[in-house]
C-alpha cells in the first residue's frame, strides 16, 4: 500500500515507513514530524553560523587581514 508518495519514490521502489507501525507514512505524521525538522534545522544553521562567522570576520581584526584558514595553512591573499 502507497500513500502520498512521489513518482521518484515509486520508480526507485523506495518506501519511506514509520518505524513504530512499519507503515507507509501519511499526512497525518508528516505534518506531526514538521515542527520537529523546522527546529533541527535551525539548530544546523545556527551551529553552522557560529562556527562560520569568525573565520569571516577574522580579516577584520588581523594584521595581515588573513581568515583563520589562512593561518592553519599559512598562505595570504596579495593584489596583483
Amino acid at each position: 500500500m502507497q500513500t502520498e508518495v512521489s513518482p521518484a519514490f515509486i520508480m526507485s521502489k523506495f518506501a519511506l515507513l514509520a518505524v513504530i507501525y512499519a507503515t507507509p507514512i501519511g499526512t497525518y505524521l508528516i505534518f506531526f514530524f514538521l515542527p520537529f525538522d523546522i527546529f533541527s534545522n535551525f539548530i544546523g544553521v545556527v551551529t553552522l553560523c557560529i562556527v562560520l562567522l569568525p573565520n569571516f570576520l577574522w580579516p577584520l581584526w588581523d594584521a595581515k587581514s588573513q581568515t583563520l584558514h589562512d593561518k592553519i595553512v599559512s598562505t595570504y591573499v596579495v593584489y596583483s
